[in-house]
């Protein structure tokens, strides 16, 4: 590897780690329904008032679920069904530890699918933001779907 790209790569990551890094320190954690899975989201995010693992910024332009998928363990397992849901138009990352992907929103704008195997289940997150511009919003919040601590 070229040292201007592992000098790319060492960039990327840190911006990464810092942004998650900001998220984590001043933002809210949200629990799937299970309580095995959770995400970290803005600190002025709003929660749905029946369902908490549904999460809005203030004004409505993103949104997030977080949930918990018992009866799977691994993402061969849930990858077949969650694609026949929402069909993938680009995928960010497809490994064992992590599949996350873009599909059709059903309301127009953006929509990512992102699962990681947990303790209990799969946790998986769907997000959704109007104007491209958001993902720089949305995927911290990708980046920390996880199994609950």
């Amino acid at each position: 590897m070229k040292l201007q790209q592992l000098a790319t790569l060492t960039t990327a990551a840190f911006c990464i780690g810092a942004t998650t890094h900001a998220y984590a320190a001043g933002g809210q954690r949200v629990v799937s329904h299970a309580g095995t899975c959770e995400m970290t989201v803005p600190a002025d995010w709003k929660a749905n008032r029946l369902l908490k693992s549904v999460v809005n910024s203030p004004d409505k332009s993103i949104g997030a679920v977080i949930s918990t998928a018992p009866d799977f363990h691994a993402m061969s397992e849930v990858k077949p069904i969650v694609e026949s849901a929402m069909k993938p138009v680009k995928v960010f990352e497809d490994t064992p530890r992590r599949l996350w992907y873009q599909y059709e929103a059903p309301n127009g704008g953006t929509a990512w699918y992102v699962g990681v195997p947990g303790k209990d289940g799969i946790c998986g997150s769907q997000i959704t933001f109007k104007n491209p511009a958001q993902a720089d919003v949305a995927k911290p919040i990708a980046l920390s779907v996880k199994p609950a601590s």
